[in-house]
């Protein structure tokens, strides 16, 4: 796993290509050409996480899905939204402590493995969790978005 901060981020140099590439970008910063140059890094059948929030979520969805990036056909997979403890706590509108998560595909072959994605027991037996024999092969691993 490779790890860059904000400013390392478009200076980073490398052949290798990657099947997975998670950025928490920048909110309310509405310059995207770090997509494509992030892009260009990912392997065919690979996917790209976006974290944001609500200031650029839609921009960021709909500049994946509407414009030419230096990647093949750029899917839709999923919309997550992760729910923060911190934040501010507005008295004349609602909470807005989360963050979006978008998750792209270059391909129709990407691979996704749910049997490692543990979920807390806090939602044990309320459907939400895969079947028993899913749960005992979760202990191959913890797949970590970071």
């Amino acid at each position: 796993m490779i790890e860059l901060h904000n400013i390392d981020n478009m200076t980073f140099e490398s052949d290798k290509k990657f099947d997975l590439i998670y950025a928490d970008m920048i909110y309310e910063n509405e310059n995207l050409d770090w997509i494509d140059f992030y892009c260009k890094k990912l392997n065919k059948n690979s996917i790209f996480i976006i974290q944001t929030d609500w200031h650029t979520n839609y921009l960021v969805r709909y500049y994946m899905e509407n414009y030419k990036t230096n990647w093949d056909c750029p899917v839709f997979i999923n919309h997550l939204v992760q729910k923060n403890e911190w934040g501010n706590h507005p008295k004349n509108k609602f909470h807005q402590c989360y963050d979006d998560i978008l998750v792209f595909t270059n391909g129709k072959d990407y691979k996704f493995y749910p049997e490692r994605i543990q979920v807390d027991k806090v939602t044990k037996n309320k459907g939400l969790n895969p079947s028993e024999e899913k749960q005992n092969r979760q202990q191959h691993g913890l797949m970590i978005f970071v």
